[in-house]
């Protein structure tokens, strides 16, 4: 350090001593440089951590010359785990669940200076929460498969909280977007071992849940979960039950019975408008009950899984169940068989007593009849029946899906039949049946991908079995199938019994480029010159085939036109949803529009309103709507259209042509009155004859007002 000084200085004088001239000039002393001691100076002292954090840092004691310096801990922590690396780098890990104060000395020396300094490095340990934890003693043995109906629910579980007192914490049940409250008892032996009980009764919406079984303790939860279906509103109905169906259902004797009605999905204040009635029926003991519940599940299972479940859901769906109190054999609705010529084993669907239905379920949408008489499934209308095997219960998820096509989705039978019966005048009523062979002008043209190039049509669809050959479903009978373009079964490869011997190929799903919409030969209404959309589908006989595409988009049809979008009168009064309104003298100045019982989640559905054919994009969405009198005072079409945003329905459907939507069914027809006679579709030139006119559908309501006569 003196060496340095002192070259500085040389550095100095020698900087000033060599000028010429001017010998005269002041020369300002220069004071020698002292001697800075050394110096070592402590770094950390204190520091904070959460509880069951760790910590690292640097304890970063400074000298002020290059040094090398050793570290110590002289006295060590008592509430966790202290290390020390030569660095001085150090980790603390205070003890599980410590928070508080805890301290360590350590020492720091600069070796070769002969100096040593200590320190106190204060902690703190900042408390956090420790998470309860709850988990099952037993994992609930429920599934998809499991109802349960009792209103009150244990469940054995382990709860433990190193923060809390067991009887300072909380449970619930948490099942979607509703919570029940439960109670805890401990078991005396083991406190953190006991049972949470929940009551059930105040459930509002019933469904199929991930129910999370929840302890909190003020700050946060833990849950221990599992699914299972629950119901709610549990209520008992009486019904007057005829004794003798074959009779008549207007008079004779009638006995009182009681059936419990619960939801299955859904509540009495849910967003789905199609309220899905079920019922068991003839069902002779408490194990007839668990059949029938079982071919239930199975069923609303497999439409929830199916290529409908996007409208199949609570935004549309609500189910209830009604099921006999006191199981005795006896229907109530008179379920029978032998009614038909054509076919003795058809249930007597349009012979039942229907007023049971609106005595279980006012206002109901659909009714499927889940019966232990044993018959051919059928639907008619809004309602359908079919059959309980004591076998195989869950078999009823079949004929089920394909019955509620026909009541929902406006399909008919794809396949083919040796029924006697002239159906012919039908044959075009459906979705997913037509007469129509020319690919360019039938109704579900809009599904298929390539008019060029056609699934039955120009590509030939094979039914292929797990060793390759090649089945005729029609002929019933295998064929070469050198022509197949298209196979429309994947398969896995061979397995062999080890018992037996038998090889089975495991079926692996429908191949989706045969599963296409084209346009296929043979349908229920005739083996020739009709078609239906796909290759196989629930509606056919392949069970595991789904409804289809264009299925679907009469389903989807279906779903949303419940929801309000349908009908041009209130189906509750019978009155028209639309009013004038008056000016101050009197007059009609205005007309209002309430569609206000419409429910839809604005996600999924947009609502559009159209004047003459063009949208008012000032009324998107709205429910109640207002127009004033035109200047000319003429006719003016006013037209409200559910557009469904999920791409499902894709169906050409301009607003000013009520015959451009599928042939059939869905077709719409503008009524017309002149105040006393009405008129189906009159010339649209002759609509300022009419005063009014009204369209149910499609996918919203039309009415026009020739204002000249208001």
């Amino acid at each position: 350090m003196n060496k340095l000084y002192l070259l500085t200085l040389v550095f100095i004088i020698s900087s000033c001593g060599g000028g010429g001239g001017g010998g005269g000039e002041d020369i300002t002393p220069v004071t020698p440089p002292t001697n800075i001691p050394f110096q070592l100076s402590i770094g950390l002292t204190s520091f904070s951590v959460n509880e069951d954090e760790s910590y690292s840092a640097s304890l970063a004691a400074t000298a002020n010359e290059q040094v090398t310096l050793n570290y110590e801990i002289t006295a060590t922590t008592s509430n966790g785990s202290l290390s020390l690396a030569s660095s001085g780098n150090i980790t603390y890990q205070p003890n599980a669940n410590f928070f508080g104060s805890d301290q360590f000395q350590y020492s720091v020396t600069a070796v070769g200076k002969n100096v040593t300094k200590t320190a106190t490095v204060n902690i703190t340990v900042t408390s956090v929460n420790d998470l309860p934890s709850i988990s099952f003693v037993t994992l609930p043995n429920t599934s998809k498969d499991t109802i349960l109906y009792d209103a009150n629910q244990t469940f054995q579980v382990t709860v433990e909280d190193v923060d809390n007192e067991i009887s300072e914490l909380s449970f619930d049940l948490k099942l979607g977007d509703e919570t029940i409250d439960g109670t805890f008892t401990a078991d005396t032996n083991n406190p953190s071992l006991g049972e949470v009980n929940f009551n059930l009764i105040s459930l509002n919406n019933a469904g199929f849940y991930n129910a999370e079984v929840r302890v909190f303790d003020g700050e946060d939860y833990d849950s221990a979960a599992f699914d299972a279906w629950f119901v709610s509103n549990r209520s008992e109905i009486r019904i007057q039950q005829d004794d003798d169906p074959e009779d008549g259902f207007d008079g004779g004797d009638k006995s009182p019975k009681d059936y419990r009605v619960y939801y299955l999905s859904g509540g009495p204040s849910a967003m789905g408008k199609t309220k899905y009635l079920f019922i068991g029926d003839s069902l002779n003991n408490a194990g007839e009950i668990d059949l029938y519940r079982r071919a239930l599940l199975a069923s609303v299972n497999k439409l929830n899984d199916s290529d409908a479940k996007d409208f199949f859901n609570k935004d549309y769906f609500t189910i209830l169940s009604a099921e006999p109190v006191l199981p005795d054999g006896s229907s109530p609705v008179g379920i029978r068989t032998g009614c038909y010529d054509w076919d003795e084993d058809v249930y007597c669907i349009d012979d039942m007593d229907t007023a049971i239905l609106d005595t279980l379920l006012p206002g109901y949408t659909l009714v499927s009849v889940l019966t232990r008489v044993q018959g051919r499934g059928v639907n008619f209308g809004d309602r359908n029946i079919q059959r309980i095997l004591a076998s195989d219960p869950e078999r009823t998820k079949n004929t089920l899906m394909h019955e509620l096509g026909h009541a929902h989705g406006y399909m008919g039978d794809e396949y083919r039949t040796e029924d006697d019966r002239d159906v012919s005048s039908f044959a075009d009523d459906s979705v997913n049946t037509t007469t129509q062979s020319d690919v360019s002008f039938v109704k579900w043209n809009h599904k298929i991908e390539d008019l060029n190039d056609v699934l039955g049509k120009d590509i030939k669809v094979c039914y292929n079995t797990g060793d390759g050959r090649i089945y005729d479903r029609d002929a019933n009978e295998y064929i070469e199938g050198n022509d197949c373009g298209c196979l429309v079964n994947e398969w896995g490869a061979a397995e062999t019994n080890p018992d037996n011997g038998e090889v089975t190929y495991p079926f692996i799903r429908k191949n989706p480029d045969c599963s296409k919409v084209g346009l296929f030969e043979g349908n229920y209404y005739g083996e020739f010159d009709n078609y239906r959309p796909t290759f196989c589908s629930i509606m056919d006989s392949c069970n595991e085939g789904g409804y289809g595409e264009v299925n679907v988009e009469g389903f989807a049809i279906g779903s949303i036109q419940n929801q309000g979008f349908y009908y041009a009168f209130n189906q509750d009064t019978d009155q028209a949803k639309v009013g004038f309104n008056e000016d101050a003298s009197g007059a009609n100045e205005s007309i209002t529009i309430d569609a206000s019982d419409i429910k839809f989640d604005p996600e999924k559905i947009t609502i559009k309103w159209y004047v003459d054919g063009v949208e008012d994009v000032s009324k998107e969405n709205e429910k109640r709507v207002t127009f004033n009198r035109p200047s000319n005072n003429g006719v003016v079409i006013y037209t409200i259209k559910a557009i469904d945003l999920t791409g499902t329905i894709t169906a050409e459907d301009d607003v000013l042509d009520n015959t451009d939507f599928y042939e059939g069914m869905l077709q719409s027809y503008f009524v017309w009155s002149d105040g006393t006679d009405f008129e189906r579709d009159p010339d649209p030139s002759t609509y300022s004859n009419y005063d009014y006119g009204y369209m149910n559908g499609p996918l919203g309501f039309t009415w026009g007002i020739n204002w000249a006569s208001w």
